[in-house]
């Protein structure tokens, strides 16, 4: 039975990995595409484009989450590693399975905080101050980016408890 639901997590897992290199992907081009057609719309045809920082303070905040939700599926993260590589007397996977606790436990109160801050009447009614759109959507990529957190972790922990460990720490 847990490696019926090993297996799931880690298609799952792998999955959601595939979506969030997609969207992050998207992110980091349409970011370029705005940049570079807000530079030249200022300073070339002198008609700057009232909404270009905005948008890409937007992109940018979407590409940090998502890079930091792959940084837990393939324990790239500096500081994991920077603690693994002090910890040389205690086993390699019993401080990874530690962190990879503490990761889930914040990705679930990050998730728990951020979902409520979102769906509050005074976000809820915010615009943002140049696109027309709703704060509530460029916001929503920090729940999001979460439960990809909450997937990434639990599919670490699995594979840790498993002695399969696959991490790259």
């Amino acid at each position: 039975m847990m490696n019926f639901l090993g297996k799931i997590l880690n298609h799952m897992s792998n999955y959601t990995e595939k979506v969030v290199v997609g969207l992050s992907l998207i992110g980091i081009i349409a970011l370029t595409i705005n940049l570079i057609v807000a530079v030249v719309f200022r300073y070339i045809f002198k008609a700057p484009i009232y909404f270009a920082n905005e948008l890409s303070l937007f992109l940018f905040g979407m590409i940090t989450f998502l890079g930091g939700s792959l940084g837990v599926k393939r324990s790239t993260l500096a500081s994991v590693t920077f603690i693994v590589d002090k910890l040389k007397g205690v086993s390699k996977n019993i401080v990874v399975l530690f962190i990879q606790f503490n990761i889930l436990a914040f990705g679930i109160l990050i998730f728990y905080f951020s979902y409520f801050w979102i769906t509050d009447k005074n976000i809820l009614n915010q615009m943002a101050s140049t696109m027309a759109i709703p704060l509530w959507v460029p916001y929503s990529i920090i729940p999001v980016s979460m439960i990809f957190i909450i997937i990434f972790s639990l599919d670490n922990i699995y594979k840790g408890l498993a002695g399969r460990e696959k991490t790259h720490v």
